[in-house]
Order: C-alpha cells, then sequence, then structure tokens
C-alpha cells in the first residue's frame, strides 16, 4: 500500500512558517525563549518593533501584512 505523505510534508510546512515567524520576534525583540501563546507587546514589543516584524514577514513569504490584522 502507499502512504500518502501530504499531511507530514504539511506539518514540516507549517514547522517551517512558524520557526521564521520565531526567528523575526526572537531577533527584534531580542528574546531567545517564549512561547507561541504570549503577547507580542508582553514581550516588550512596541508599535516600532510591530513595523519592523512586519516588513520582516512581508520579505520572508513574499506578501503583504495588514498591520492591524497582524496582531489580532
Amino acid at each position: 500500500p502507499q502512504i500518502d505523505s501530504k499531511p507530514a510534508r504539511k506539518e514540516e510546512q507549517h514547522q517551517s512558517i512558524e520557526q521564521t515567524i520565531y526567528s523575526i520576534w526572537s531577533r527584534t525583540l531580542n528574546v531567545e525563549d517564549f512561547g507561541r501563546d504570549q503577547s507580542f507587546f508582553n514581550l516588550g514589543g512596541n508599535s516600532l518593533a510591530a513595523m519592523m516584524v512586519r516588513k520582516d514577514l512581508e520579505e520572508a513569504f513574499a506578501i503583504k501584512i495588514n498591520i492591524v490584522e497582524l496582531f489580532q
């Protein structure tokens, strides 16, 4: 029987996206240990840092991001 590898590839892609976001937040906020449910602003983020994160995410994923939607 043939095994469907699509779920595994999707999980790998999800992990890669999450790792990229984590790296951008970590670099911008100068924080290395935080969880996925922690607030950007509680980690020390501010409006200037949010704009930096937005720029880096847009470059990393080749997309446009609405700054208001980014942190909802």
